[in-house]
Parts: C-alpha cells; sequence; structure tokens
C-alpha cells in the first residue's frame, strides 16, 4: 500500500499518515504505517501518546475535526510525536489555528486555567484563580492558511494572555518560539498581509478582549482607522481557533507589543531600546531618560517656546498627538495607564507610542458614549484613580500650555473628523467588519453562548457613535479651546497633483469638512511627476506659493481650488535619483543624484522632499555627466568615503529601509524625478541602485539591492560592469581592426615583393 510520507526525517523512526493535514468535506480514514515491527500509539484527546495510549492497528475514522497525535517505537528507538489535524466540514474562509496542548492544563479542576481553582477570592474578578496564572506551557500550534494549507507546524510556548478578559469563558492565549522546546526559533511566515515582515517569535491569539461578548471586532476595527499613520499598532488578522480539535470559534492573531514587535515595526534594533508601559514598568532597557523627560516639563513652561522646542527633542509630539487625538475620540476611558511607549538608545532617541487595546472605545460600556467629554477626562489634574491619574494626564497638559501644540491639538481632531473619523468612512468600515464575520458569527455564538441580538445590538450603537460623535467632539473642543465657530470647507483639486492639509490630510480629488475660524490651517500643493503647481483659487483671488496658511470665513462655504497644470522642464529626464543608502548606521543616510546630460545644472533652491519633511538646496552644481551626495551625517560619511567631493550634507531626515517616497524639484516647482518603493530589507547594511541610470527608477523592479556601503560618487556596479563590457568590446574590436590592417599590410608587402 502507498502511503504519502509527511515530515520524513533520515535515520530515524518515522510515521507515514494516508492523509495530509487539513479541510475536508466530509469523513476521512487516515492510515498510519511505520518500520516493520515498529509499534505505533497515538491519541485524539491532546494528550502525547504514550505505551499506555491507543494502539494502532486499523485505520482511524475522522467523522468530525480530530487531532491525531503518534509515536513509533522500536527496540528503544522512537519516532519523534507527529501531530496532524483534519478539519471536517470547515468552510470558513478565516485562516486556521490547531492548538494542541495536554487537557489537564485548561480542564483538570484543580489547576486547569478554565476553572476558578481553590485559591480564587470570592468576588469578581476573582483574583488567585486559576485563569490569572503566568504559567507557559508547551504545546504545539497548526497554522493554516483558508485554503486549508498548513503553513507552519512546531511545538511552541503556550500561555493565558490579557487583563480582566482572562475572566471570560472564551480565553486569549499568547504562543512564543523558544529553543527549550525543541521547535523553530520563529515561525516563518508571513501572517499579515498587510505587513512583509515574515519571522515572529510571539505572537497573541486574542478574543477581541472586553469586547468579545459584544461586537467581536472594536479594537481590529478602531486601530484599522489609523491604516498609514505614523504611530506603531498592532497588525491583525481573524481565524478560527480550535483546541485539541474542538471548535474555539473566531479570534484575531495580533503582534505581541514587545522589542521584538518594535524592531520588525520600525528601523531599531530589538537589543537597544528602551521600553516602557503603564506607569513605570519598564518591559527592556531603562527609564532614566523618560524621567527626566518629566522633571523637566515639571520645572519648566512648555508655553515657552526654548522648553517646548527642548521637549520636542525629547519626544516625537506628533506621535503622541496621533495617540491622544484617537483615544479622545473614541471615549476609551481605558487609554488612561493602558499605553506602552518606547525610545531608541541614540542620542537623538525620541520618545513614541503605541496605539494597542481600545476596546473600550466607540461605546462599549455605554450607549450614549459619543456625548461624553473626554477630552476633560484626559485632561484632568485633580484625580489619583483610575481611569486618569494624574501621572496620566501629566504630559498632555503641559503640551498644551504651548499655543502652538493646541493649535495642531485642534487641527488634528479636524483633519480627522474629516478624513479618518468622517462618518461615511467609519460606517463603511464597521460594515466591512460585519460583513466579514456574518457567514461564522453564528456558529462562534453557539460555541460560547453569546447573543446575536446583543452583536447586532454593539455594531448600531457604533454606527450612531461614528454619526454623531463629529457634532459633540467639535463642542467639545469649543468649551476648552477658544476655537470660534465650526467653518464648513470644501478642497477641490484639479489637474495632475495632491493637496496636504496640515501635513495630515492627502487630497486629490474633493474633501468636504470643517474646521474652526479662529485656528489657521495649512495647505500644501505637491504636483504629480511632469506637473507643476500653478495657483490657489480663493474667494478673494489667487496665490502662487505652493504652501499657504489661511482663516477660514465663517457663516459661508470656503471653497479652495489648487490648480495644476502639465509642464515640461527643461530639467526632464536630466536628473534622476541613482543610488540611495537607508538606514546606514556606518555613514548615515545618503542620497545619490546622476545628471544624465552633459552640462551642468545649479540646484539653488531645488527641494529634496520625502513624505512628511522637504529640504531646499544651496548654491551648488552638479556637473555634466557628474555626482552629487546628499548625506545626513556629513561627518561619519566623510569617514568612510574621504574622497568624495561633490558632497552636501547635512540632511534632516533619514531614509527608510522599507518604505519611501523621495521627490525632486526644481526651484519653479516642477517635478524633476520621483521614488516610491517598499521593500523587505536585508539584515545587512544595504543599498539600492540603478544598474543603467536612465531606466525608470520609479518601479522598485529597476533597482538591484544588495549588501554593502555602496559605490557613491561613482557608477554603480551594474553600470560599471556594463561600461567595463562595452570598453572591452571595443578594445577587442580595435585590436581586430588592427589585426586585420597588419595582415593586410603584410599581404600587400609580399605582393608587392613577388611581383618585383
Amino acid at each position: 500500500m502507498f502511503f504519502a510520507l509527511y515530515g520524513f526525517t533520515q535515520n530515524k523512526l518515522t510515521i507515514q499518515f494516508s492523509k495530509e493535514s487539513g479541510k475536508y468535506n466530509s469523513p476521512q480514514r487516515i492510515s498510519l504505517e511505520s518500520e516493520v515491527g515498529a509499534a505505533i500509539y497515538y491519541t485524539t484527546n491532546g494528550n502525547q501518546p504514550t505505551r499506555k495510549s491507543n494502539r494502532y492497528a486499523k485505520p482511524i475514522i475522522s467523522s468530525k475535526t480530530t487531532v491525531i497525535r503518534a509515536i513509533a517505537l522500536k527496540n528503544g528507538k522512537s519516532s519523534k510525536i507527529y501531530t496532524n489535524t483534519y478539519f471536517i466540514n470547515e468552510d470558513s474562509d478565516f485562516m486556521l489555528l490547531s492548538l494542541t496542548v495536554a487537557p489537564s492544563v485548561l480542564f483538570d479542576p484543580t489547576k486547569g486555567w478554565l476553572f476558578l481553582g481553590p485559591n480564587a477570592d470570592t468576588v469578581y474578578p476573582y483574583l488567585n484563580a486559576n485563569y490569572w496564572s503566568r504559567q507557559e506551557v508547551t504545546a504545539e500550534i497548526e497554522m493554516f492558511e483558508s485554503d486549508g494549507s498548513r503553513v507552519f507546524d512546531d511545538k511552541i510556548g503556550l500561555k493565558l494572555f490579557g487583563g480582566m478578559s482572562r475572566s471570560f469563558n472564551q480565553k486569549s492565549f499568547a504562543i512564543a518560539t523558544r529553543s527549550i522546546y525543541g521547535g523553530a526559533k520563529r515561525i516563518q511566515y508571513q501572517i499579515f498581509k498587510d505587513k512583509k515582515h515574515k519571522s515572529y517569535k510571539h505572537l497573541v491569539i486574542r478574543n477581541s478582549g472586553s469586547d468579545c461578548e459584544k461586537s467581536h471586532f472594536r479594537d481590529a476595527f478602531i486601530t484599522s482607522l489609523l491604516d498609514g499613520q505614523d504611530i506603531e499598532k498592532q497588525s491583525v488578522r481573524p481565524c478560527i481557533l480550535y483546541v485539541n480539535g474542538d471548535y474555539w470559534g473566531i479570534y484575531y492573531i495580533r503582534d505581541k507589543v514587545n522589542r521584538h514587535f518594535i524592531e520588525y515595526s520600525t528601523e531599531f534594533d530589538d537589543d537597544s531600546l528602551d521600553l516602557i508601559e503603564h506607569q513605570n514598568r519598564v518591559k527592556f532597557g531603562s527609564i532614566s531618560h523618560y524621567n527626566k523627560m518629566l522633571a523637566y516639563m515639571n520645572k519648566n513652561d512648555l508655553g515657552e517656546k526654548k522648553h517646548f522646542d527642548y521637549i520636542k527633542t525629547q519626544m516625537d509630539v506628533n506621535n503622541f498627538l496621533i495617540l491622544q487625538t484617537t483615544q479622545i475620540y473614541i471615549d476609551n476611558h481605558d487609554a488612561g495607564g493602558n499605553i506602552k511607549f518606547w525610545r531608541p538608545q541614540i542620542p537623538s532617541g525620541r520618545w513614541r507610542w503605541v496605539l494597542y487595546d481600545t476596546d473600550w472605545g466607540f461605546g462599549l460600556q455605554n450607549e450614549l458614549a459619543y456625548q461624553f467629554n473626554t477630552l476633560d477626562l484626559h485632561t484632568a489634574d485633580n484625580s489619583l484613580v483610575w481611569p486618569n491619574p494624574t501621572w496620566s494626564t501629566l504630559i498632555l497638559r503641559n503640551l498644551l500650555e504651548n499655543k502652538d501644540f493646541e493649535k495642531a491639538f485642534v487641527n488634528r481632531f479636524c483633519d480627522y473628523m474629516n478624513s479618518i473619523f468622517e462618518p461615511a468612512f467609519v460606517t463603511k468600515r464597521i460594515n466591512e467588519f460585519e460583513t466579514l464575520l456574518e457567514p461564522v458569527y453564528n456558529k462562534h455564538a453557539q460555541r460560547w453562548n453569546y447573543s446575536r441580538l446583543i452583536w447586532k445590538t454593539h455594531i448600531n450603537r457604533m454606527k450612531t457613535f461614528a454619526r454623531e460623535r463629529p457634532a459633540v467632539m467639535r463642542k467639545v473642543i469649543q468649551k476648552k479651546v477658544d476655537v470660534g465657530e465650526a467653518v464648513s470647507f470644501e478642497m477641490e483639486v484639479e489637474g495632475s497633483g495632491l493637496v496636504k492639509i496640515n501635513n495630515n490630510v492627502e487630497v486629490t480629488t474633493t474633501l468636504k469638512g470643517k474646521y474652526f475660524e479662529k485656528v489657521p490651517i495649512t495647505l500644501s500643493a505637491i504636483p504629480n511627476y511632469g506637473h507643476q503647481f500653478s495657483h490657489w483659487q480663493l474667494s478673494d483671488g489667487k496665490k502662487k506659493q505652493s504652501s499657504i496658511t489661511i482663516s477660514l470665513k465663517k457663516s459661508e462655504i470656503n471653497t479652495i481650488k489648487a490648480v495644476f497644470k502639465k509642464m515640461n522642464s527643461r530639467f526632464d529626464g536630466q536628473l534622476v535619483f541613482n543610488e540611495i543608502a537607508p538606514n546606514n548606521k556606518s555613514t548615515g543616510d545618503w542620497i545619490e543624484l546622476y545628471n544624465l546630460s552633459e552640462a551642468p545644472v545649479n540646484l539653488n533652491k531645488w527641494t529634496l522632499r520625502d513624505t512628511k519633511r522637504s529640504f531646499t538646496f544651496p548654491n551648488i552644481e552638479i556637473a555634466g555627466n557628474g555626482y552629487l551626495v546628499v548625506c545626513e551625517d556629513s561627518t561619519s560619511f566623510k569617514n568612510v568615503f574621504p574622497k568624495v567631493k561633490n558632497l552636501l550634507g547635512d540632511l534632516p531626515f533619514g531614509v527608510s529601509k522599507k518604505k519611501e517616497t523621495l521627490r525632486l524639484f526644481a526651484s519653479n516647482g516642477a517635478l524633476i524625478d520621483s521614488v516610491a518603493y517598499e521593500i523587505e530589507p536585508l539584515d545587512s547594511i544595504f543599498v539600492m541602485s540603478l544598474p543603467f541610470p536612465d531606466i525608470n527608477n520609479n518601479e522598485i523592479k529597476s533597482w538591484d539591492i544588495k549588501s554593502g556601503i555602496g559605490t557613491p560618487a561613482k557608477a554603480n556596479p551594474g553600470y560599471q560592469e556594463q561600461l567595463n563590457a562595452i570598453q572591452q568590446k571595443k578594445w577587442w574590436m580595435i585590436a581586430g581592426i588592427s589585426l586585420a590592417v597588419l595582415l593586410i599590410g603584410i599581404f600587400g608587402y609580399f605582393r608587392f615583393v613577388k611581383s618585383t
């Protein structure tokens, strides 16, 4: 009889399963086979198989989802333990997870995680109950894609996860890969399709937290609204979980917020970080820098520019602004101390915050939550208890003493209420999650005895929150800050380009919203390649500057049009991004420009921009067929490349090694060249270089990505190879011609001699 061989290990006992792990639409007969004379023992309840387990004698009938664990024994030798899961009639399109763990870990009446146990308090939340255990046990996980293919299978560490949600019947789990379990060091698979990262040491299998008996998607939905914003947040992927073959319903695979998460979410090494949670709980590194920053805030008036400017060097104020506006807008009463923040351990390292655990937002505990003044909650200075002890409101209170921050704070609310918190956009996102869960929710609700009516009630509550919150939030802001009336605003884009409002909201066609009359807004026009900004069409005339700051007029709709026109710059196709060194620790980041033409180009008042920042060139020239290197750290660069002459520093921003957009503009605003990429970076220092400077550099496939420090102000390796080949071919041609001339001369000479 033929059996497919899965998990073959040379020179050891093996077991062959007649069917592969995966999804099946009908009961299956699973046959097992090993070496002649070997005995196979198996279990189907999650226990490890031993000689005391069922001895295999005939095919195992799997009429429902079953986990088969098997071991082969012969003459004192044993195979590894094989674990295969067979999903029967599991027709969802979700990722499937199969956890296999000793049943006693979960179900032992005295020690099992699902029981209160003998030491639990008698009142909620039953402290010291078994489910408050921090114990980690050996388990096995199989991960299956939606088509049923198994993409990961190995031993892992398993423990319970979460805070108060541990008391719910449906528990959350944390998993970790560790060498002590004899499995892989990492889960090597691209679990989250929105991230190219493919290696995970820690993951969370989450029950949706405090929301798990309600909408069952609040946190995943809320954090998804912040896609593309400058804040670290967990990725999310819904899945169906089985434990020892039993259906456990809808879960969410999430990143575990730790130093490893910070490393692959940013560009900093996980062993060179400070990571803090809650008020002062050090998870990694040190809290010393943070405490010094707080001490400075307490001692100095941030209303003064010099003190505020100093704080901006200690913390990423924009990142903190995103966190606070989000938590206040969604009315998260669980946000005060439910925080994690980090900084890279470098001299310029600034504190940043992570957005996570937003379950309490969008009316979790109160159907009228959209009416609540959460801004007062987050700025209170007289509370000593949860949810807003004074230590948790300290930073925001101090920053709001600065008028520039106050304006940015107000405008950030308006920006978001006109875009990612705009009612129609938010409602559409809620509908997407509802549609996603609809086909599988009834089975899930039946498993945990949840109410479909409550599920629908909370979904409708969230839609009400989305619809009503903006108007309430504007009144809350007006009560706190002297902003004047909320003024209607319409932005139109004519031609090929985009407008950035307050450097936060991008408009490519039209946008309607509201801003406050006493808080000016900034508009920046960015043309697409081959176009230039022409003018702003305002109610009182035209303005030519590409960036303007205006105050809206009350009692009327303010319509503003940005006009772009096609242009043919005399520099089109002349200057290109030719080599890029992103996140380079030895030289600092640098960018190489190349002049394709014979004529020199003066870059005075030209502009280099990434997605948010810009750099204006001084009076500097790039020679015909010459190079200019623009670097972040000229001192470090010169130490490595002392012979590079046409060098310009110091670029006030670095270049991302993962995702970046770079644009080069002439002094008249014409876009000369642009590069946009999103890549999986190499582990070592690397550069991106064009094999030919005249190919389309806005396609990632055009770039060579290679380890090394690069070749600034020189021909790139690929191009140099071509030049060498051309030169070699040229010399061979010259040699060939010379030889031919010589032979002809010799032949002619002998003919002449013979004839005479």
